[in-house]
């Protein structure tokens, strides 16, 4: 029986070719490499853009935070702190707007371009105590003190000069 041609004994493997490898790569996925390398480099790129536009906003809470640590040192000054705090806004819109437009402000203009470039409900008509600089020294209640850092931070924070310049 071993001449037998259907004997099973004589049957031979099937040869599989090797498994496909991953290179060189099709087409597609030199367009789908660039396309997210492209899109890593934009959102790199803004992030940096962002990051160097709003140095001056980390400057001033840095600076902001000595004021209410300096103040809080010294809770009776509260001529001192106005005057800190209102030099303090002007750096800051300074940084961020143009020069022109900003330095001659005083007054309600100065209060309206803050109210303008905030744009929350929150802050309009609270800049009185700017004028506390010009007033006679006297001590001011811890509460108002937190207050008038509050709204300090929350425009430093929050400002837009886009739509106020």
């Amino acid at each position: 029986m071993p001449d037998d041609p259907a004997s099973l004994d004589k049957l031979q493997d099937i040869f599989l070719p090797p498994p496909i490898g991953w290179w060189p790569l099709a087409p597609g996925w030199y367009l789908v490499a660039v396309v997210v390398f492209a899109l890593t480099a934009w959102l790199a790129l803004r992030f940096w853009r962002n990051r160097q536009s709003s140095a001056y906003r980390r400057a001033a809470l840095s600076e902001l935070q000595r004021i209410e640590q300096a103040w809080r040192s010294r809770p009776g000054s509260g001529s001192s702190l106005s005057s800190d705090l209102a030099e303090l806004l002007r750096r800051t819109a300074l940084a961020g707007a143009p020069r022109v437009r900003i330095a001659a402000l005083s007054g309600a203009a100065w209060r309206e371009f803050l109210d303008d470039s905030l744009a929350s409900a929150r802050s309009q008509g609270s800049w009185d105590w700017l004028d506390a600089a010009y007033r006679p020294a006297g001590p001011i209640a811890q509460q108002d003190g937190q207050a008038w850092i509050s709204i300090t931070r929350d425009w430093i924070r929050n400002h837009r000069m886009d739509d106020a310049c």
